[in-house]
Formats: structure tokens, C-alpha cells, sequence
């Protein structure tokens, strides 16, 4: 195993633009690619998806769940392939363009996959778990409220 990733699962309310973000360390003695792959694809956002991380480096790769209007099956799964390059460091639009073509051959062979599980929660049941932070646009509607009700107690007075 080339890499140290933390968490080993991520866990996402079922609202729009849920963030999360996962640690992945370079654990080997070389530098190392990695490219994620999701199942659901439409769904999420990952960025970096494809990068170059040194030896003894650790990136922080941001996880955005998109949210949707239809049910969700709840299956989701992410993997991470990370393959040894020695020495080089890949540009990551070269690794966006030509993975395919960068891991053949022998990087193939000694490529490895770890699957990332998603855990999808409620709105509700994540107000349960932790103290419920209001997003911008409820402030902003809460704002104009109170503006409102303040122009009605002016005219009224």
C-alpha cells in the first residue's frame, strides 16, 4: 500500500453542496499518482480528481456532494488508484489526459485500488447528530424577513 488515507469512509447529508474532505498521505519510499473514480459520477465533485503527491506529502482532496430531486439508491462508492512513479512528478493535466496511457504496462501491475464507501444521511438525522448550522440561504431569507417586518411595525407606528 502506497498511501495513508483518512477517513476510510465518508459520510454525506442528503442536501446540496455537502462537503467533505479526505486526507490521502504518501506512505512509500517513491512519489505516486492517484485518479478517483466514483459510481456515481453526476452526483459528485472531486477535486483534485488526478494528481501527483511526493513522497512524504499529504493532500487534501475536497469531496462535494451535488445533491438531487429524485430518491437516491444510497450506494455510492469512490476508489482511489494509486500507482509508484519514482522520481516523477506528473503535471495534472497530463495525468487528466493521459492516465490511460501513463498506467499500462508495468505501473499496471503495481497499481492499487482502495474503495471508499459513502454513507448517506438525512437532513434530520444529521441536526440529530451534530448542532444544526444554517446555511447561507436561510440566512439571507431570514434577513429579508426581518426587513420586512420591520417596514409593516413602521407604517403600522
Amino acid at each position: 500500500m502506497y498511501t495513508h488515507i483518512d477517513p476510510e469512509q465518508l459520510v454525506f447529508e442528503d442536501v446540496v453542496q455537502c462537503r467533505r474532505v479526505l486526507r490521502v498521505r504518501n506512505v512509500s519510499d517513491e512519489n505516486i499518482i492517484y485518479k478517483v473514480r466514483t459510481t456515481a459520477p453526476d452526483l459528485y465533485i472531486v477535486r483534485p480528481n488526478v494528481h501527483t503527491i511526493l513522497q512524504g506529502q499529504e493532500l487534501e482532496l475536497e469531496f462535494v456532494y451535488l445533491g438531487q430531486e429524485t430518491s437516491h439508491s444510497g450506494r455510492d462508492k469512490f476508489m482511489i488508484i494509486t500507482a509508484p512513479v519514482g522520481d516523477t512528478s506528473y503535471d495534472k493535466q497530463v495525468l487528466e489526459t493521459d492516465w490511460d496511457k501513463i498506467v499500462s504496462g508495468e505501473l499496471k501491475h503495481r497499481a492499487v485500488s482502495k474503495k471508499i464507501p459513502v454513507l448517506m444521511t438525512s437532513e434530520e438525522g444529521a441536526r440529530g447528530a451534530r448542532e444544526y448550522i444554517p446555511t447561507r440561504k436561510y440566512v439571507i431569507m431570514l434577513c429579508v424577513m426581518l426587513v420586512i417586518v420591520a417596514y409593516i411595525l413602521k407604517k403600522l407606528f
